[in-house]
């Protein structure tokens, strides 16, 4: 392991990263800090003894970064896919791509202190955005339940006092437009207020359905928009209201059988063709839905202490309607309508002494979430299947966390947490109609409930050697909430997974601050991991038994000239199941059930064992402006999507690169962009039924370019 991290340390100097781990700008004075809320208050990233990769909005924009699927090429240690609207995670190895009513992330999202629990139909899209932070390892303290894997913490941008507006039209392949526009300023004194918004229509899919001509993978609107209001009514008080809407209507999710399988639904035909991204089936192709949210952040101070108060109620639907053989046969057709609802509520009390800090809290959770309905047709047997199911979800915590400056340049940080939750299965119906006559049949489930109560905790020790490094110990728990399966009302539940972990890193800024270097290692201790099964064409989650892993990562930045920066992050890892008897294993060639089965060794879902990012910004000053290319490269060993390890991307490379002119003034740029140059088709999500062993495949985006044009004051 010491070896690998100094061959790491040493190698990162020669990657190139565009968008690399950190999101600083160039500037003759070397790199420069970002100031992040990791640690619930405001601080330099470069203090925190925590792992943390940032990106700001304008490392975004060189980049070319539009959602959250793009910041894997960024973020060695973090993968990022979209599963029929979902959004997956892993981070370091630990996460995974579970899905459903009701099923909670790994990894928890805030936007804007606010903490997202399901689904939402703009949430893999940017909007607006200030800065994007990826905080690494179990987050059980301060941002309590379902951050085992870390915390996505998304800042959108502040209105200042004086009128600004931006304004950016981006053109690409497969007639896809995108328009985004902000304004924003002063409404009266000590108020201000903004309005943002991004449009996307994509005209042509990346293939075609060969059996009635239509586009697949294409987007008929993908809209958001969101508007912030802050009044300052007094020094010490600031009030900060947020609403938000989105919608969409696409069919980025359409699903096709992985080429070379054999079909459990056609096993005659043999090995299934090579497609390209072409599909060839007879049912519905359709993902659309729309969510709003509405929040309000009172900031008080109160002589050296402040008080936070963060208040958020969160509504969505959305509607996945696909064909399950995907092939043209009348064989089996799904449409599900998942509706959400959500309400939080926060209270943070915080000092910032010179030596000691602290935060006290409390966080109530209340929602509910389930399917109404999931419509599964078997056309082939006359028969129809209705699921009717929700899932409520009530939690309380109250959490602390204090550092103390226990000698010169020394920190010890304590911080604990206790969480009471209860899940209530609720509206349970089950429904058997005959196609052709529409009899119904009708079982109805009694409510039921799971309670936990679950303490979490936090200890780390931080010394500063000198103004240029910083190194840091920790220990840290979190937890990941269990629950029922609404895809199966009356199913067993499945229980609360564990992960304890251990952390060492070292924060360097070497060279007058010319070059930053950060390493870490870990160990994660992982007990009843939940994992995905796929069972009667819902996802389903059962339980491993446990799970270990460990590895390390790097993240370098370097200034080489006033105009010239590289960028380098890698990631290895070791993220295995130590044990797991029972698992569902599939056939590797597919077209049969699976069988029960040992997964012992395999590697968890969606975790690499070695990924790395490298990359460039650089800016050539002209005449009439300056001209910033920026390009990167990104590599994964590749990864699986099910605990047998037979549904698996493969390893792949990816290129990116941007080129943007900026007048004189800064007003117009006019850019260039391409993603995924040579043109690498990889998976977004895969699947394999266990009653018949149909491999499914969702593909990410092929070779993808276009132009910009913004302008802003």
């Amino acid at each position: 392991m010491k070896k690998w991290v100094v061959m790491a340390a040493s190698s990162l100097s020669t990657l190139i990263l565009a968008t690399g781990a950190t999101a600083q700008d160039v500037q003759s004075t070397g790199v420069q800090d970002i100031v992040v809320t990791a640690q619930r208050r405001a601080e330099n990233s470069q203090n925190v003894p925590v792992a943390i990769a940032a990106v700001s909005d304008l490392q975004l924009e060189k980049a070319g970064v539009t959602g959250v699927l793009d910041l894997k090429q960024s973020i060695s240690s973090l993968n990022v896919a979209d599963t029929n609207g979902y959004l997956s995670t892993s981070i370091r190895g630990l996460g995974g791509n579970i899905v459903g009513p009701g099923v909670d992330s790994q990894t928890a999202v805030y936007i804007d202190d606010v903490f997202y629990g399901f689904a939402s139909p703009g949430l893999l899209e940017l909007n607006s955005i200030e800065q994007v932070a990826v905080i690494k390892g179990p987050q059980g303290t301060l941002f309590g339940r379902n951050a085992t894997a870390g915390v996505l913490q998304v800042t959108t941008r502040t209105p200042g006092e004086t009128p600004s507006a931006r304004f950016q039209l981006r053109y690409g392949n497969y007639n896809k437009v995108t328009a985004q526009a902000y304004v924003g300023g002063a409404l009266a004194s000590g108020i201000k207020a903004d309005l943002a918004a991004t449009y996307t229509h994509q005209g042509n899919g990346w293939g075609t359905n060969l059996f009635n001509g239509k586009d697949v993978y294409a987007i008929d609107h993908q809209f958001s928009a969101r508007s912030k209001i802050v009044a300052e009514p007094t020094d010490a008080t600031r009030i900060t209201l947020i609403g938000d809407y989105s919608s969409t209507d696409n069919n980025m999710g359409t699903p096709i059988t992985i080429p070379g399988t054999i079909s459990g639904y056609d096993k005659a035909a043999g090995p299934q063709p090579d497609l390209g991204y072409n599909a060839n089936f007879n049912g519905p192709d359709r993902q659309f839905g729309s969510g709003w949210g509405v929040s309000g952040k009172i900031e008080q101070g109160l002589g050296d202490l402040e008080l936070v108060s963060i208040t958020a109620y969160r509504k969505s639907h959305i509607q996945f309607d696909f064909e399950q053989d995907y092939l043209p046969l009348d064989l089996r057709d799904i449409y599900a309508r998942q509706v959400d609802r959500q309400f939080t509520q926060e209270v943070r009390l915080q000092s910032s002494g010179d030596r000691l800090k602290w935060v006290l809290g409390g966080f109530y959770l209340n929602s509910k979430s389930g399917w109404n309905d999931f419509l599964f047709e078997f056309i082939n047997i006359n028969l129809d299947s209705i699921v009717r199911n929700f899932q409520t979800t009530r939690s309380y915590a109250g959490f602390g966390q204090a550092t103390y400056e226990l000698a010169t340049d020394t920190n010890i940080t304590a911080g604990v947490r206790y969480t009471d939750e209860k899940k209530r299965e609720v509206d349970a119906t089950r429904i058997s109609r005959v196609r052709s006559t529409g009899v119904e049949t009708v079982t109805t489930f009694p409510e039921r409930s799971i309670s936990s109560g679950q303490w979490t905790f936090r200890a780390s020790i931080d010394h500063r050697f000198s103004p240029e490094v910083l190194a840091y110990a920790s220990f840290n728990t979190g937890f990941k909430s269990g629950g029922f399966n609404s895809g199966g009302p009356g199913g067993a539940p499945f229980s609360p997974e564990k992960v304890k972990a251990y952390e060492a890193g070292l924060k360097t800024d070497l060279l007058d601050r010319h070059l930053r270097i950060n390493v870490a290692g870990f160990y994660y201790d992982y007990s009843n991991i939940q994992v995905q099964i796929l069972t009667n064409g819902s996802i389903q989650v059962q339980n491993g038994a446990s799970a270990r892993i460990y590895g390390a990562e790097g993240d370098l930045d370097a200034v080489l000239t006033d105009n010239l920066r590289l960028f380098a992050s890698a990631t290895w890892t070791s993220p295995e199941f130590t044990k797991f008897v029972g698992c569902a294993v599939t056939n590797p060639v597919g077209g049969i059930p699976f069988t029960p089965g040992d997964c012992s060794g395999n590697t968890i879902p969606l975790a690499s064992r070695l990924a790395a990012t490298g990359g460039f910004d650089f800016t050539v000053p002209m005449a009439d402006g300056e001209l910033n290319l920026n390009g990167n490269v990104a590599y994964n060993d590749g990864f699986t999507f099910t605990p047998d390890g037979n549904a698996r991307q493969k390893a792949f490379t990816m290129f990116n690169a941007t080129a943007m002119w900026t007048d004189s003034g800064g007003h117009f740029t006019v850019g260039l962009y391409g993603k995924n140059l040579t043109n690498k088709r990889t998976s977004q999500y895969s699947s394999i039924s266990t009653a018949n062993g149909t491999f499914a495949n969702r593909l990410a985006a092929p070779r993808t370019y276009g132009a910009s044009f913004g302008f802003k004051f």
